[in-house]
């Protein structure tokens, strides 16, 4: 036991070092090179310089996992360190289903933002990350609260594992930051893409529908891979098909709320330290809770939880 113990913590530092020194190079290479995008890019450097000052607002982070605990644990390192290079205030919201349970990205992002209302946290932009993606140095976080709302900011349209270009035009993944009266104007994200793929690219269609400007930010990011971690991609389909659809607003962030409000034990909090918190979502007795009670007669609505429900 003690061994495997002993191996595992190898594990993490030989990975974590990897991460590091893989930006490092990324850092250099992107000074003597700009890598090609196929999407208008602004180089961040021309936008502001960092405040000096400790801002009174928190840089707000909302991580949606699920059987990552090695990325978690890297990125976390990560985060603290690069957030006191910036000089920010943070706060770190892990938004976690059980492991095993079948993924949803867009419902675990609505619950950690919801978490971060409930604690009352002043953030000046929150920044919806994938656990597995590092932005190199070039790359800030800082954003001033209330400088421009309607306004975007994605920071992996130069991923590593896209070959640091954007995989389509419209790509939204991956780390996307906005002003929090933003994301409760567009009512977050749709809860109904279970599985890989779909809920970004609805989430870029609710932005576009409001005018909302997206400034792809340029500046190489890593994603620091996985080996026994497999995207799902058994429900891509039925996603691909609902992405034609015209975007269901009526179940979004609002929607979740009023369900947990009446569905409490559903979430599971616990504060990891000082500046991080880890929520722990039920999906599977959401979906049972949720297909019991809908109209019998919204046919597409109830289509959708069967569905779910033999991949659940």
């Amino acid at each position: 036991m003690r061994s495997m113990r002993v191996r595992a913590l190898y594990a993490k530092l030989f990975a974590l070092t990897c991460a590091i020194l893989t930006l490092a190079r990324l850092d250099f290479r992107a000074a003597v090179k700009k890598a090609s995008c196929p999407c208008h890019t602004r180089d961040e450097s021309q936008r502001k310089t960092i405040s000096l000052s400790r801002p009174s607002h928190h840089v707000c982070f909302i991580v949606p996992l699920r059987d990552r605990a090695l990325q978690a644990d890297i990125f976390r390192t990560y985060l603290r360190g690069k957030m006191a290079l910036e000089n920010l205030p943070y706060v770190l919201i892990l938004s976690k289903q059980s492991d095993g349970e079948y993924f949803n990205r867009g419902i675990l992002l609505n619950v950690g933002f919801l978490a971060l209302e409930q604690r009352n946290y002043a953030c000046s932009v929150v920044y919806l990350h994938d656990v597995d993606m590092l932005p190199s140095s070039r790359l800030v976080y800082h954003q001033e609260a209330g400088q421009n709302v309607k306004y975007v900011r994605h920071l992996a349209s130069q991923a590593s594992q896209f070959g640091y270009r954007m995989p389509y035009e419209t790509y939204l993944g991956g780390i996307t930051g906005l002003e929090p009266s933003l994301f409760r104007e567009v009512d977050g994200f749709s809860n109904d893409f279970w599985g890989w793929g779909g809920e970004d690219d609805d989430f870029y269609t609710r932005l576009k529908r409001m005018e909302v400007a997206v400034d792809h930010v340029e500046g190489a990011t890593l994603c620091v891979s996985d080996s026994h971690t497999e995207r799902d991609m058994s429900n891509q389909p039925a996603n691909e098909k609902r992405l034609k659809r015209n975007t269901d607003l009526r179940n979004g962030l609002q929607h979740l709320r009023s369900f947990l409000a009446v569905n409490e034990d559903l979430i599971h909090r616990e504060q990891v330290d000082e500046s991080t918190f880890e929520i722990r979502f039920n999906s599977s007795l959401y979906l049972d809770r949720r297909c019991d009670k809908l109209n019998q007669h919204d046919n597409e609505t109830m289509t959708m939880c069967v569905e779910n429900a033999r991949l659940v």
